[in-house]
């Protein structure tokens, strides 16, 4: 048994990697000519289950036994069924069918002598080893995570192909667009990847954010282009650009390529405004296509009507009301002289002085009273006036306004204007004409064009005309690119959210919004314990995502709340297995 044990941790030393070890040996028991389990025993498989939450990857030996009691033939299918009892067990509480290897032993090689009743009851049972291979890091983690996020595609140098990923990404590569850092052309094959980042798990998973300085971005994806050759990298030669096409549902306004800016390590830190806004067909992204015709222009100049516009009536005017004066009052008269002329003139004649301006003011307004008196005479002259000559104007508007109408008919039934409209009927028919053969031409053209740009990159892919709804864009560096617009939350509807840090432990933290498609990753804000975001849309709904490893063992922390909802937010980490990550990442697109 021992051999048969170092033989299969070979094995899995050699097929999951160094850090492969034994975590955990366990053991069953059975009753006499019994394969069912017991209490014990079940509770056993629980614990063990257990210990497989967070690992890397490991796997599962059950090793059955018997005791010596019944044929050898006999002992060898019932230590098979204690063995698979096990097993369905095992299944039931979520452990992988692969991830277990049975080896039924029956009676032979005993880890007791079968010599008393006591020794036999302990040859009767099942040895469970976990091997595991534990995870070293975090960025170990992620990096197992995202495995097999690269897509990569191969064609012949100096080739113009057309590139289509499995998210529906489309790129078209013009023959010799690609070189090496010192301008020359690569030979033989090249090697295309390409990453299509359009959901909050391919996201997650590539460590990306959905923001521009302090501007929070909504995406419509992001996607990530390198080529090589001979393994060598190369570059877009000066002048080139790639035509890149990414799906979407519905085209959003405002829509933008964005280009990335990376940190030290290497991931996307920032992204960068182009000013590019998205093309919303193929055809509009193409500048070698010919431009649409427009409709000629009619050079007939239209007889001149001139209205007689003499004896236009005039609105009158309704009186203004006459408004009687205020008596000045004495109290309000105040003669305020500089400091040293009041020194001089003293207090009585200071006095003297506003009794002098009160006489003047009462004299202004006894002028005023008798003005006002006759205003009130006229006014009512006015008035009485006033409706009779507004309904004399109203009739004389309509009047002349009949009279401009019958004029303009009166134009319109002229021999020249008539004259004028035969002409012109005459050039719109043959402006339309024109048109329509010079706009046939141009779909013709166009169409022709266009199957030129298909076939010549018809070496990988399918037609165009699969495509429904896309972004399109000319891009003239690789690395990653985005396709983006600015959220234009105010300023001061905005708040930095931070989550607090337990431990000193390293983690990924990601903040998904469920309102809009938007994503922000939290960084550890220097020496302390927090780990900050960009600052966030007050009482938006979100899902914060925590991942980390703590003693080789994955953990992952799930909080839904909103921004703003307190101070600080705390995440309960837990430990889980990579499918269970997998599957917390696949439910933020739902």
């Amino acid at each position: 048994m021992r051999k048969t044990y170092l033989l299969a941790c070979l094995v899995y030393v050699m097929t999951t990697g160094v850090y492969a070890q034994e975590l955990l040996r366990k053991a069953i028991y059975f009753d006499t000519d019994q394969y069912q389990l017991t209490k014990q025993a079940q509770q056993t498989l629980d614990e063990l289950v257990s210990q497989t939450y967070g690992l890397g990857d490991y796997q599962l030996e059950v090793l059955a036994h018997t005791d010596d009691r019944g044929a050898a033939d006999y002992n060898r299918e019932l230590a098979e069924k204690r063995a698979l009892s096990a097993q369905t067990y095992l299944t039931s509480l979520g452990i992988l069918v692969e991830k277990t290897t049975l080896k039924s032993f029956g009676e032979e090689n005993p880890t007791y002598a079968n010599d008393e009743d006591g020794n036999r009851a302990l040859n009767r049972r099942v040895d469970l080893i976990l091997t595991a291979r534990t995870i070293e890091s975090l960025g170990d983690l992620m990096t197992d995570l995202a495995q097999g996020r690269t897509q990569s595609f191969s064609f012949k140098a100096g080739e113009a192909v057309k590139i289509n990923g499995k998210g529906g990404t489309t790129v078209w590569i013009d023959e010799n667009a690609l070189v090496f850092e010192d301008g020359t052309y690569p030979e033989g094959e090249v090697t295309f990847a390409l990453k299509e980042a359009y959901s909050y798990t391919d996201m997650v998973l590539d460590g990306l954010s959905t923001h521009s300085g302090d501007q929070q971005l909504e995406t419509g994806g992001m996607l990530y282009l390198s080529a090589s050759a001979d393994g060598r990298p190369l570059q877009l030669q000066n002048g080139q650009n790639l035509v890149v096409g990414m799906p979407t549902p519905a085209q959003l306004e405002g829509m933008q390529l964005f280009t990335a800016v990376q940190n030290q390590e290497g991931k996307v830190a920032d992204w960068t405004p182009t000013g590019q806004n998205f093309g919303s067909t193929l055809e509009a992204i193409l500048k070698d296509l010919p431009p649409k015709p427009e409709m000629p222009r009619l050079w007939l100049k239209p007889p001149h009507l001139k209205l007689d516009l003499s004896n236009e009536p005039l609105e009158p005017k309704k009186p203004l009301t006459p408004y009687r004066p205020v008596e000045p009052k004495r109290e309000s008269i105040h003669y305020q002289p500089g400091f040293l002329k009041r020194m001089v003139l003293g207090k009585e004649k200071l006095i003297e002085k506003e009794e002098e301006m009160y006489a003047r003011k009462m004299e202004e307004y006894k002028q005023r009273v008798e003005r006002y008196k006759a205003r009130v005479i006229t006014y009512k002259e006015e008035i009485a006036t006033y409706e009779d000559r507004l309904v004399a104007y109203q009739a004389a508007k309509i009047a002349w306004d009949k009279n401009l109408d019958q004029q303009r008919e009166n134009f319109h039934q002229s021999p020249e204007f008539l004259a004028f409209a035969e002409k012109k009927q005459k050039s719109e028919a043959a402006r339309l004409k024109i048109y329509s053969e010079k706009l046939e031409k141009w779909e013709s053209n166009k169409a022709a064009q266009l199957a030129l740009f298909e076939t010549k990159y018809a070496n990988i892919g399918f037609s165009s005309k699969a495509m429904t709804m896309n972004y399109f864009y000319q891009v003239n560096n690789l690395g990653w690119i985005n396709c983006d617009r600015f959220s234009n939350t105010p300023e001061a509807d905005k708040m930095p959210l931070a989550v607090a840090d337990s431990d000193q432990l390293e983690e990924e933290i990601f903040v998904v919004f469920k309102d809009i498609k938007s994503m922000m990753r939290a960084y550890k804000a220097g020496d302390k314990n927090t780990y900050m975001t960009q600052a966030a849309p007050k009482d938006a709904a979100i899902r914060i995502i925590g991942i980390k490893v703590i003693d080789g063992r994955a953990q992952l922390a799930v909080k839904d709340t909103t921004v703003g909802a307190m101070p600080q937010h705390t995440l309960d980490f837990k430990p889980s297995s990579m499918q269970s990550i997998r599957k917390a990442l696949n439910d933020l697109n739902s």
